[in-house]
């Protein structure tokens, strides 16, 4: 696949996945909107002596509520940002990209002290349970950028333990 059409696809799945995202956090957003200003409601019935709550208890769930709602809107603020920034997001996909690539080309023809210093600028963490079940966690955003074959292709040095063992302990 072409890195073009690579890196739109993951842009345009990121995207989807934000909007989506921003989608429930302006749900969230308007929940707790309209709780704080039901909260606002029952303050006048407090004054006017109609309401059952007591006024440090419709403090609390006011304040609680207050602290909610800016949350929220920090959250839907985030996510707009986040998805206005899409020009950043396509340039960081394209840089991790290449950088893959860059390391996928070369690896097969270096020494084992080279790779063990590809895998671990791309590898954060490498956990091995008592059943020899494998969990890697990444530097970079290894999934999203189509690494998966990379590292098929490197299971050989992995699981020989030359080109982790070092780095995993």
């Amino acid at each position: 696949m072409p890195k073009d059409a690579l890196v739109t696809a993951r842009y345009a799945e990121k995207i989807a996945e934000y909007r989506k995202m921003l989608e429930t956090a302006k749900a969230n957003y308007q929940t707790y909107l309209s709780e704080t200003a039901e909260y606002e409601a029952e303050v006048i019935k407090v004054i006017r002596g109609e309401s059952k709550f007591n006024s440090d208890l419709l403090n609390k769930l006011y304040d609680e509520a207050k602290t909610k709602t800016d949350e929220a809107y920090r959250v839907v603020q985030r996510l707009e940002t986040q998805i206005s920034d899409g020009e950043q997001m396509r340039l960081s996909l394209s840089e991790q990209f290449e950088e893959m690539l860059t390391w996928a080309d070369i690896y097969h023809d270096i020494d084992l002290e080279t790779k063990k210093m590809i895998l671990s600028r791309i590898m954060k963490h490498v956990n091995v349970s008592r059943d020899y079940e494998i969990e890697i966690e990444f530097t970079v955003d290894f999934e999203q950028i189509g690494g998966h074959d990379f590292l098929q292709s490197c299971q050989g040095d992995l699981f020989e333990g030359s080109a982790v063992s070092d780095h995993a302990s």
